[in-house]
Order: C-alpha cells, then sequence, then structure tokens
C-alpha cells in the first residue's frame, strides 16, 4: 500500500492542460485534430445542463484507448507523467475529459493488466493472504479479550 503521493506537477502546471495536450496530439496523428471549441468543452467542469456531446466523447475515446495502452506496454522510465495517472491531481474541479478517460479505464479498453513477476509477485501475494487473514484474527484476539473481561466477574 502506497502513502499520500506527492504530485507530479511543478508550482504552475495544470494536470488539464497536460491531458489535453496529450489527447490533441493523438487526434492530430490519428488524422481528426481537436477544434477550440472541442477543446474549451472538454476543459470546462462537467455539468448535468451541459454534458458532452456524445459524439465528442466516441471521438475520443479511441484516442483516450491508445494513449493508455501505448503508456502501458511503454517502459517505466520513459514516461514521467501517466494520462490516467493525471485523474488523481484533477481535483476539485471534475472537467469533461475526465468522464471518457474514466469510462475507458473501468470498460478495460485500456489493455490488460501487467503480470508482476518475481519479488514484486510474492510480495503481492503475500499482502493478499495478510490481509485475508488479519480480520480472522483481530476478531479472535477481540473474542478472547471480551471473554477475559467477562469472565473474570
Amino acid at each position: 500500500m502506497t502513502g499520500i503521493r506527492k504530485s507530479p506537477f511543478r508550482h504552475g502546471q495544470d494536470p488539464l492542460d497536460h491531458m489535453l495536450l496529450a489527447l490533441s496530439v493523438e487526434a492530430q496523428a490519428a488524422g481528426t485534430p481537436l477544434s477550440d471549441t472541442e477543446r474549451k468543452m472538454l476543459a470546462a467542469e462537467a455539468a448535468p445542463e451541459r454534458p458532452l456531446p456524445d459524439d465528442l466523447k466516441e471521438r475520443v475515446k479511441p484516442l483516450i484507448s491508445t494513449i493508455l495502452q501505448r503508456e502501458r506496454t511503454a517502459d517505466p522510465g520513459t514516461i514521467s507523467i501517466g494520462f490516467g495517472d493525471v485523474l488523481e491531481w484533477l481535483k476539485p474541479d471534475y472537467p469533461n475529459i475526465a468522464a471518457p478517460v474514466e469510462e475507458v479505464i473501468t470498460s478495460g479498453g485500456s489493455g490488460g493488466l501487467r503480470q508482476l513477476h518475481g519479488a514484486r509477485l510474492i510480495k503481492n501475494r503475500a499482502q493478499l493472504v495478510g490481509w485475508a487473514i488479519a480480520p480472522v484474527v483481530a476478531s479472535m484476539a477481540i473474542a478472547v479479550a471480551v471473554g477475559f473481561l467477562l469472565g473474570r466477574r
């Protein structure tokens, strides 16, 4: 379990600008560049009265999926700030671009998860077993303590 992560963005850098730039570059490479109006709609704060148009949402989803798959297959040292990781730093606003990114990630469109190997696999399995056994041991300790306290009277 990791602790509190420090923001990878320097003072003055905006996570939203990072996402929009990456998406714009990917759209340009795909031959369907984003217009200024589309960028503004993606950057605007999400509101029920102003939903993101479905055609724009469906157009950016494959682009987002391509970006996430490329990041997933790239060497860990080559990417400084991941496109999906930026979602954590978009707070307190929730821009329109966040919804399609979350949809792609939760639908599995960002590619399969990397398989763990070696020490990381062993550590992951040990944590899994440890956290599965911990509640049982804790409840047994509580039961013994309560039984001990009530049995002394």
